[in-house]
């Protein structure tokens, strides 16, 4: 997911079901894996936002022509294999990192308010 205006970021989506507005684009590719692409937009997402900044009235965007004029090499597709081997673990470990901190962070905004009010205790702690 590509966010072209306002905060201009770009993260892997693993939120469930979601709607896209016009400031967010789907990222995919049918040929290359998503850690080649993904990469290669934070590559150049410095540069986006600078160009952004510099257009900037209220809410910095960037244009389709911007991304068609950002270069990316292409690999051999010898060297996407075994950078697919090296890179596709770590992504599948960042995505489960992201969603055990969303299943964390829902617990703690859970509980945190019943042991402020009191309401959770919790056994050998401050009993």
């Amino acid at each position: 997911m590509f966010s072209w205006s306002g905060s201009l970021d770009v993260d892997i989506w693993q939120y469930g079901k979601g709607a896209l507005n016009q400031h967010l684009f789907k990222v995919t590719s049918n040929q290359y894996p998503k850690w080649f692409f993904l990469y290669w937009i934070k590559k150049h997402l410095l540069s986006f936002r600078q160009t952004a900044a510099a257009k900037a009235v209220t809410m910095g965007h960037i244009k389709r022509h911007h991304l068609d004029d950002a270069l990316v090499v292409i690999p051999t597709d010898k060297f996407i294999k075994i950078a697919n081997d090296l890179f596709e673990p770590l992504i599948e470990k960042i995505a489960l990192n992201n969603s055990q901190i969303q299943t964390l962070s829902k617990m703690r905004n859970t509980v945190l308010p019943k042991l402020m009010r009191g309401e959770v205790r919790v056994k050998g702690f401050n009993n």
